[in-house]
């Protein structure tokens, strides 16, 4: 059963990855890969509960974040062969 510390735990770490993902993008590909499968893991413990909705949030913004820095670093890399 998901309880609150372990919400407030990936809220807490969500924070922390914000400015990173921003500044360091692909050095932090590991770290948010980590902390996806914790919320994929929660989101799944959660089904039924009050929790789901807002994991269910948290677990497709990671997705997303994910993807864009996958994105990102194919695309960084077509341009230094294109360059």
């Amino acid at each position: 059963m998901v309880n609150q510390q372990q919400v407030d735990r990936l809220t807490e770490e969500l924070k922390n990855l914000r400015g990173q993902v921003v500044r360091d993008g692909e050095k932090i590909v590991d770290r948010v890969d980590r902390v996806l499968v914790d919320a994929r893991r929660l989101h799944h413990e959660a089904a039924g509960t009050a929790f789901e909705p807002a994991l269910r949030s948290v677990e497709n913004l990671l997705t997303c974040v994910q993807r864009g820095i996958t994105a990102q670093g194919q695309l960084k890399g077509q341009l230094r062969r294109a360059g």
